[in-house]
């Protein structure tokens, strides 16, 4: 099925709409159609943007529980990025400020996966966001995913 990131729509300053997905790792976005500039780290924008996001998050990760296959048309997927961390045999741990590998070494391919959002912070929010959104609550102040058996 095709993301939410892909089907919800944004309502910018002049009216127009775009996809939310598109809008992830931006501070301004110039409409297409009337060139106008939408200041998205501004109210009432940026509360709807992050409100959009989380919700886009949470559906494809429902979407996602009920065995259906996600499929983003653009940008990063954060889903997937957790997915084949675990695959490769990565942990991830995550708290209410942070994500990391819970004091796991890495290896070849988990620090490879790892590099992908390590100098992206737009991509490293969206991936704490969908971790948090996974893991539901937090006994201990944390959550870990373990790796996938092999």
């Amino acid at each position: 099925m095709k993301s939410w990131f892909d089907q919800l729509l944004f309502t910018l300053g002049c009216k127009h709409k775009v996809v939310v997905g598109g809008l992830q790792s931006k501070k301004t976005w110039r409409c297409e159609e009337c060139q106008e500039d939408t200041d998205l780290t501004k109210e009432p924008f940026h509360t709807k943007l992050v409100e959009l996001i989380d919700r886009a998050l949470q559906m494809d990760l429902k979407a996602k529980e009920e065995g259906k296959t996600v499929v983003r048309e653009s940008g990063f997927d954060p889903l997937d990025w957790i997915y084949r961390l675990q695959s490769a045999g990565g942990r991830l741990r995550v708290d209410a400020a942070n994500i990391s590998p819970g004091g796991q070494e890495l290896n070849e391919k988990t620090a490879a996966i790892w590099k992908e959002i390590q100098d992206d912070p737009a991509k490293w929010d969206l991936a704490h966001a969908a971790a948090r959104g996974a893991a539901g609550s937090f006994r201990g102040g944390y959550y870990d995913f373990p790796p996938y058996p092999s």
